[in-house]
């Protein structure tokens, strides 16, 4: 927009049939073609790419997928998918929008059809998203925080893996060698202990737990602390011989056998993974299981 070209911002409103992205995805499409974000397979893309808007008012575009195109994109059938589209303009309140959630703050996109004005506002647990013939509601940003105990190897790729599927990653690292030399600008490792880390990023909605650090002095703090909440995930580092010490140690601390089962060790889907990025991979692969699942 700055440079002066003209941006077309759409998001998934409504799906029938086969649909790889779900309802409240987006993608801005730029007047020379250029695209970012994603709203199916390729074929709606192409298409609104090929068919660039004359309006310049906020409107519904429905598209048929036939079964031959989703079969070129990869989906299983065709389907329907209406797609809101607006032009980005100031009322559009995107940088609002992109700071907010830059602050790891879930924020609501209410765009209404006839006016095409926005709202934002910060979200609450209620706020699912809507569409109407008159308003559209988008919740944005994560709704699920994951807690990683240590500041190694593996942290910065669980980081970065699990950053790109939606998690607000928030890393604990009391050590300040490892907080020095932590590759990434954000999120930056936070001087706390682990089990007040915990407490203080595990109060507004559902969170999990993986501890990283190998060592048991740091690990089993932040273990203790998450096993008293029935909600979380807990995941934990070691191998499965380790993993029989930390139960004792943990027992030794006054830990319940209930609580003590629900630690995921060890941590991650059993993919053959050796390397620090493919554990991290094994890793957030079982977090997104868990996700869906909660």
């Amino acid at each position: 927009m700055e440079a002066g070209y003209r941006v077309d911002l759409a998001t998934v409103a409504s799906t029938f049939g086969s649909s790889p992205r779900p309802v409240g995805s987006m993608a801005a499409i730029r007047d020379d073609g250029l695209m970012v974000g994603s709203l199916s397979g390729g074929c709606v893309e192409k298409y609104l790419v090929s068919e660039q808007r004359a309006e310049n008012s906020t409107a519904t575009l429905s598209i048929t997928i036939t079964d031959e195109e989703a079969k070129q994109h990869g989906l299983l059938c065709g389907g329907r998918m209406t797609l809101l589209v607006e032009p980005v303009t100031k009322q559009s309140r995107l940088p609002e929008l992109l700071e907010q959630l830059q602050n790891n703050q879930r924020t609501v996109r209410q765009v209404e059809l006839g006016s095409g004005a926005v709202t934002i506002r910060k979200a609450v647990t209620e706020d699912s998203f809507t569409f109407d013939e008159h308003t559209l509601i988008n919740p944005l940003g994560s709704t699920h925080t994951l807690i990683l105990i240590g500041a190694n190897e593996l942290a910065r790729y669980c980081t970065e893996f699990s950053a790109a599927a939606d998690f607000n990653v928030v890393v604990i690292e009391p050590r300040a060698s490892f907080r020095d030399s932590w590759p990434l600008a954000s999120p930056l490792p936070l001087d706390l202990m682990p089990d007040d880390g915990v407490k203080a990023y595990a109060l507004d909605g559902p969170f999990s737990l993986v501890t990283l650090t190998h060592d048991p002095s740091l690990d089993d703090l932040a273990l203790m602390e998450a096993m008293e909440n029935p909600h979380c995930f807990i995941g934990a580092l070691g191998s499965n011989k380790s993993h029989e010490k930390r139960l004792k140690r943990l027992t030794a601390l006054g830990a319940n056998p209930a609580s003590l089962e629900r630690i995921n060790a060890p941590v991650g889907m059993p993919i053959g993974s050796r390397t620090s990025a493919e554990i991290a991979i094994s890793i957030v692969a079982e977090l997104i299981h868990y996700r869906a699942l909660s």
